[in-house]
């Protein structure tokens, strides 16, 4: 709840700080144009306050990193362009979700009646979540194909719990296991024909099928980014040297169904900035700011 609070609370700000108009104050108090719309001082003061502990206890906001100062801006540059977007668009806010937001519900529950900070606070932010619902709305959902192949292809991208069959191979020392690794990978040797030439001790070589993170960390190290039939760089455990052969990548499909969908969902809202950031001017103003602004 703290997160949501901060993360939008620079949202509120707009009917307060926005209904002032364009020539409210002059210029002098704007740090950044959205289009024609303004981000004044006030506006990003309250807004980076309510995402840096530093400020929160008792620091100002010059005193914090202008790095992280920066990226806060842009977050809030991408939150008033996607709330011109939403309002370009005619995206509408019930009274009634307003209340279910904030938490109101009917007379004498015992629930504090919200402020307008809060109702402006919610209706922005439900403007926004509207708009970006339209656009993902029309994202397709992954095929079984699709599925499938991203399960098997995308080694690099391991999630949590993944399930991998692999087996290893100990040799006598790392320049032996380098050497054996280099002529598998340039297929002059295959992993079969390298277990059988270095004698394995009985059993070394049976597939194992194990979740990635009970695997120890110089291991998981080794094998991230390795797909079907890869043949991870030598590893020492316990006082000897091992290589290791991915034989197949497990996953429940509907995991991986879900992880797609999220990572479809992030690329489609990187794309609507984008669109956004192209479609319209944006300008900061850097001798307005109380940090030392960085792209």
């Amino acid at each position: 709840m703290m997160g949501q609070r901060r993360a939008w609370t620079g949202l509120a700000l707009v009917v307060a700080v926005g209904c002032e108009g364009r020539f409210g104050h002059g210029e002098r108090d704007v740090v950044a144009w959205v289009g024609e719309e303004p981000i004044r001082q006030a506006e990003l003061e309250a807004y980076l306050a309510d995402n840096l502990l530093a400020v929160e206890e008792g620091g100002s906001v010059g005193e914090t990193d202008p790095a992280v100062a920066s990226r806060l801006l842009d977050a809030l540059v991408d939150q008033k362009l996607l709330l011109l977007e939403a309002q370009r668009t005619g995206i509408e806010v019930t009274d009634v979700e307003i209340a279910v937001y904030v938490g109101e519900t009917d007379e004498g529950s015992g629930h504090v009646a919200p402020t307008a900070v809060d109702e402006a606070r919610a209706r922005q932010r439900l403007m926004i979540e509207k708009l970006q619902e339209h656009v993902l709305r029309s994202l397709p959902a992954p095929t079984a194909e699709e599925v499938s192949a991203w399960a098997a292809g995308e080694g690099a991208r391991l999630l949590p719990g993944r399930p991998v069959e692999l087996r290893a191979l100990q040799l006598p020392a790392f320049d032996v296991a380098r050497n054996v690794r280099e002529e598998v990978r340039r297929g002059r040797l295959s992993f079969e024909e390298a277990i059988v030439a270095h004698e394995p001790s009985p059993g070394q070589t049976v597939s194992t099928r194990v979740s990635r993170d009970d695997l120890p960390p110089d291991v998981r190290q080794a094998i991230e980014g390795l797909e079907t039939g890869g043949i991870s760089e030598p590893v020492e455990l316990h006082g000897r040297v091992y290589l290791f052969e991915i034989l197949s990548w497990h996953q429940d499909p509907d995991a991986v169904a879900a992880e797609m969908r999220v990572l479809a969902r992030q690329e489609a809202q990187g794309n609507l900035l984008r669109e956004l950031r192209k479609r319209t001017e944006v300008r900061i103003r850097t001798s307005n700011l109380p940090f030392s602004y960085t792209p």
